[in-house]
């Protein structure tokens, strides 16, 4: 059955793919970087009848606002975009129960789980450990490397049709199969005028992060977070082996799995990770 649409209100306002099930423990999906919500399909099928699965497009994707020119999609914007956006949700379907985020929306998640703690009681982390830590003096450089190709962005490619969506995503995603990739554009790619087909994305996604965090913020971060834990690590993703992830991961008292998978876990493996979810809510872990 396919999922029911809503807008709600973030500081852009947000599409938001609701699976169902009144009165079902509220499980709220968080796509990564280039990617929307219906990635999560697969997941959520297997969940019905035992959660209320709701997956959202972030700003600049899918079908989402997006935000105006010169509007910025940066880690800090999509944190403001899911604290309104989850208050709605608990508005109309009770308190969050699980929060799951692969990539962009796995680090996004950590913030939030950090910063309001109280509001996270579960929290799973599909190859996602937060960004990269980074110098403070390195600070200054990056944020003029950001402003100096404001102007440089261009749109994202226009395909002749889902194969060569598939193979593109392929291409510029190590490791990512057809199955997979097909999971990521059976629902997402829009059609134009000239009989091409264009990727949901806007043109200022493009472009660096303009801040990077020292490690003692995530561990800080890290330590802050109450929720139960578990970080799914992908053996051909991009949370290595070695530092400094088994200090983030001892802040956050979490588990981790490694998976043998490429980064986009959620595409390739639905069904396991539909099975940790339900076995996630089923231990309270």
């Amino acid at each position: 059955m396919s999922p029911a649409p809503l807008t709600v209100q973030g500081v852009a306002r947000l599409r938001a793919w609701d699976h169902g099930g009144e009165g079902l423990p509220l499980v709220l999906f968080l796509h990564g970087f280039l990617d929307t919500g219906r990635s999560f399909d697969d997941v959520c099928a297997p969940l019905l009848g035992r959660a209320r699965c709701v997956a959202l497009d972030w700003r600049g994707h899918g079908q989402s606002q997006m935000a105006g020119p010169g509007a910025s999609f940066h880690l800090l914007d999509h944190v403001k975009d899911l604290t309104l956006a989850l208050e709605d949700l608990e508005d109309r379907f009770g308190k969050l129960a699980l929060l799951v985020g692969h990539s962009l929306g796995g680090n996004t998640a950590l913030l939030y789980a950090g910063a309001l703690p109280d509001r996270v009681p579960r929290l799973l982390l599909l190859d996602a450990l937060g960004p990269p830590a980074e110098d403070p003096s390195e600070q200054p450089e990056r944020l003029g490397h950001m402003l100096a190709l404001l102007s440089a962005k261009k749109p994202f490619a226009v395909v002749a049709d889902k194969d060569e969506a598939i193979a593109r995503l392929m291409r510029n995603n190590r490791g990512l199969t057809a199955t997979g990739a097909e999971r990521m554009v059976r629902h997402a790619l829009v059609p134009r005028e000239d009989g091409g087909w264009a990727f949901p994305f806007a043109r200022d996604l493009r472009g660096p992060n303009p801040v990077r965090h020292p490690e003692e913020m995530w561990l800080t971060l890290c330590a802050r977070v109450t929720a139960r834990t578990v970080v799914v690590r992908a053996t051909n993703g991009y949370v290595p082996e070695g530092d400094p992830i088994p200090g983030r991961i001892a802040a956050l008292g979490a588990t981790m799995l490694t998976w043998d998978a490429p980064h986009h876990v959620h595409v390739e493996q639905p069904d396991n990770v539909a099975q940790l979810i339900g076995t996630m809510l089923d231990a309270g872990a």
